[in-house]
């Protein structure tokens, strides 16, 4: 098992990276941005077909991690503030 610094609180196990936190989420990502990421909790896929302008995912993670938890949370009925 992986454990990535830049993904506080991600490990990276047999293809998949996987979130250690109340949903049970799991990604692949690819370079430039593509990924697929489950929430079992919320029963959400998204795949997002991406070419940002930077190879690795430093720069889009700040965005779009929160913007795919914002999602699965909404779905769940619970909206934040």
């Amino acid at each position: 098992m992986i454990v990535a610094p830049a993904l506080t609180g991600w490990s990276y196990h047999n293809f998949w990276w996987v979130s250690h936190d109340d949903h049970g989420v799991f990604m692949a990502r690819g370079i430039h941005g593509q990924a697929i990421y489950v929430d079992p909790m919320a029963e959400m896929v998204i795949a997002r077909f991406g070419s940002h302008h930077i190879a690795g995912n430093a720069g889009i993670d700040p965005n779009s991690l929160p913007a795919y938890r914002a999602m699965a949370e909404k779905l769940m009925g619970k909206a934040r503030p």
